[in-house]
Formats: structure tokens, sequence, C-alpha cells
């Protein structure tokens, strides 16, 4: 028979806490998704939570859906925003701006 696999340790500052996005910086620049018409004619609503990577100067390098609205079309619109927005990576190192932050996107419709 074969032994048992070794469980490998993980290298010094990989702990499962290192690698889970934190949440988004303060937006700089960009606007609110665009609410789109056959959303709002349908009445969806919801919240799409997005996975950001960030370069050097705050925009946004990379763009992962990390939790759906419910709704393809809020998810995509929240997405497409997504590339046109800057933070404030002040302080932040290449690590932490890496290694992502949570950004939710509210899509609610008005009372």
């Amino acid at each position: 028979p074969t032994p048992p696999a070794e469980a490998k340790p993980e290298p010094a500052g990989e702990t499962a806490a290192a690698t889970e996005p934190l949440p988004a910086p303060p937006r700089l620049e960009g606007r609110d998704p665009e609410y789109p018409d056959v959303s709002q004619r349908l009445r969806e609503e919801g919240d799409a939570t997005l996975r950001l990577e960030l370069d050097a100067e705050g925009r946004v390098i990379l763009v992962e859906l990390e939790s759906s609205s419910g709704h393809r079309r809020l998810d995509q619109a929240a997405m497409s925003a997504a590339p046109l927005w800057r933070f404030d990576v002040t302080g932040l190192t290449e690590a932490d701006r890496t290694r992502g932050f949570l950004h939710t996107v509210h899509f609610r419709m008005r009372r």
C-alpha cells in the first residue's frame, strides 16, 4: 500500500487569513453602474459582490464576481463599471493590492 501523503506546512505568511480578500478601500473615482433598463422594468434587485485587484495607482486591473446578485444583467453591469473605478491605496503594499478587495454594488429600485 501507498503511505499516506504528508501534510505540507503553509509557507510563512501564507495563512488563510493572509489570502482572504479585504474590504475595498475608499473609491476616489468612477460612478456607480447604470441600472439596466430591462432589470428596472422587471423590478430586479440584488447585491453583486466583486473581488477586485488594484494597481499601484488604485485602478482596477482584475474583476471577478465573488457573489451574484441573482440576476445576470445586474452582475454584468457591476463588472462592466469596475474597470472605470480608482481606489485610495495609500499605505497598501503590493501584496495587499493583489490579494484582492471585496466591493459590493447594491441594486435597489426607488420606492
